[in-house]
């Protein structure tokens, strides 16, 4: 891995405004668990894109990561203003899924009016994601059927398994900190 960062080190150096190559040096951190050089990598490579969906994300999962709850929060909210309004279903589901993560931030009825629309969204476009964002659903309003009809869903004990929901693919090592304030 120390050849992949220094040959990324050299192409960020050469070309500095491509946000693809702040993302791979990010992801590179992270697997280290380096999580404050991989915020910073992530943050880099979002403002340079401010369209990348996957810098955000990563940004995030690297801000929860890093225990940096406050960041996690702002990037979500921004996140979320920025693709409010998206028909892109890839990027509707990955906006819904990290801001469910931690509850404080879908607190809002605003805030969980748009990412409902954005998982509702998802299911209509990928049909076979159908079972991950029902679940998402009762991670955003545990106790409400919310992307199915029929009986109500075993929310509760879903809504304590959400937290660990696609970090791992992304970050093996990730272990999300407690949400105790």
């Amino acid at each position: 891995m120390p050849e992949a960062e220094a040959d990324l080190d050299k192409f960020i150096e050469l070309k500095p405004t491509d946000g693809t190559a702040w993302v791979q040096r990010g992801d590179v951190h992270a697997a280290a668990n380096r999580w404050p050089n991989a915020v910073n990598d992530y943050l880099k490579a979002r403002d340079l894109d401010p369209l990348d969906v996957n810098a955000w994300c990563k940004l995030g999962y690297a801000q929860l990561a890093s225990g940096d709850r406050a960041g996690y929060r702002s990037n979500c909210q921004r996140m979320l203003a920025r693709f409010s309004e998206t028909e892109d279903a890839n990027a509707a589901s990955s906006v819904a899924w990290l801001a469910a993560l931690m509850p404080a931030l879908s607190e809002a009825e605003s805030e969980k009016s748009t990412l409902l629309r954005l998982a509702r969204l998802a299911r209509d476009h990928v049909p076979e994601n159908a079972a991950a964002l029902e679940n998402l659903g009762d991670s955003l309003c545990p106790g409400r059927p919310v992307l199915r009809g029929g009986a109500m869903p075993e929310a509760s004990r879903r809504h304590e398994r959400r937290r660990g929901l696609g970090i791992d693919m992304l970050f093996p090592s990730f272990d999300l900190p407690s949400t105790g304030q």
